[in-house]
């Protein structure tokens, strides 16, 4: 296996073990609390921008995201709705 092969296997297990964190804390909690909720950072979506990563629709809705929609980003650089994520992580 070459060292860039290596190096985003890496990165995925860092992503995937991000989203697992998130999945555990739901499943221990019942939910996350309001505050934890709205601690998580959000980011207006611009077609085309790095910043949005490689998806260009919510996974929650599965509708495709439009220019100055707000969306939340988890620590594993998922993005959704942030109104779909919000109701989901309650």
């Amino acid at each position: 296996m070459c060292r860039m092969h290596g190096r985003r296997l890496i990165q995925m297990n860092f992503h995937m073990r991000s989203c697992l964190h998130w999945v555990k804390l739901l499943e221990l909690r019942g939910g996350l609390s309001a505050d934890t909720i709205a601690s998580l950072p959000s980011v207006n979506y611009e077609a085309g921008s790095i910043q949005n990563g490689s998806n260009d629709s919510c996974v929650i809705c599965r509708l495709d995201y439009d220019d100055g929609d707000t969306l939340t980003v988890l620590s594993c650089k998922h993005s959704y709705h942030s109104e779909c994520l919000n109701d989901w992580l309650k």
